[in-house]
């Protein structure tokens, strides 16, 4: 999962990619919408990831991101002030059946999404 803001303009995107345990391309989503928070975006990324993978039927899953503390919020289960509670009550409110559902932050560098 990768998230792209133009502060000035604005604007934003998510895009998430879907692969096995072995790294093979399983299928991937996007979306683009209005909004100049960082931290947001990142949030608004990890409840797409959450959503779209419950609704493809997946069962174990390792969400990563860059942003660490986006991650640490959610794992914590407290919310971060500049984002919608909103959004982080259905990230832990669609995960939370899931035995194998794991939020993980990884290095920048590290981000396959944006390779």
């Amino acid at each position: 999962m990768d998230t792209s803001v133009d502060l000035d303009g604005r604007k934003a995107s998510a895009a998430i990619i879907f692969r096995d345990e072995d790294g093979r391309f399983l299928g991937g989503t996007s979306a683009s919408f209005i909004q100049s928070s960082i931290a947001f975006v990142e949030a608004y990324a990890v409840r797409l990831d959450t959503c779209v993978t419950i609704d493809v039927g997946f069962s174990k899953v390792i969400v990563e991101s860059d942003n660490a503390d986006v991650i640490f919020h959610i794992i914590s289960k407290t919310l971060l002030v500049w984002v919608s509670p909103t959004i982080e009550g259905d990230i832990l409110g669609i995960s939370a059946p899931f035995p194998c559902f794991y939020f993980s932050a990884i290095k920048r560098a590290c981000n396959k999404v944006t390779d």
